[in-house]
């Protein structure tokens, strides 16, 4: 009786863990102007701890580190490690931190993200398609 009763309570929260995780993702659609030419601000919405590091960081080789670190982790078995990392690399893709900047490379790692997640890594689909179209409707 008490392991149903756990496998209700976890089956009650995890769209909501999974919602919150969602929630509180890198969002470029909704990430105000300031915060767009400033992306440091950004670090806590990213998907990983060493994601994190890479948008707080200023010194280059530190940089190139953590971007190793994560090309490692998009190669991990579990496909919720991998979808993180796919997503921290499109955001520094996005705004060449410690990657060159390109659109193409960001879009690839978002999709990327998204496919390997897709319940919990909607905002990289919402990513990829507003690096696809936000630019258009921005003029």
């Amino acid at each position: 009786m008490k392991t149903k009763t756990i496998l209700m309570i976890v089956a009650t929260l995890l769209p909501t863990l999974a919602s919150a995780t969602q929630t509180n993702a890198l969002r470029l659609s909704q990430v105000p102007f300031q915060d767009l030419i400033h992306p440091e601000r950004l670090a806590d919405r990213l998907a990983t701890p060493t994601g994190q590091a890479l948008f707080q960081t200023a010194d280059a080789e530190q940089r190139s580190q953590l971007v190793a670190a994560l090309l490692e982790d998009v190669k991990n078995a579990d496909p919720l490690v991998a979808a993180k990392a796919n997503f921290d690399l499109g955001a520094a893709a996005f705004f060449g931190i410690g990657l060159e900047q390109n659109n193409a490379t960001a879009i690839k790692h978002f999709g990327r993200s998204y496919d390997l997640k897709p319940g919990v890594f909607e905002a990289a689909a919402s990513n990829a398609d507003w690096i696809k179209w936000g630019p258009i409707q921005r003029k």
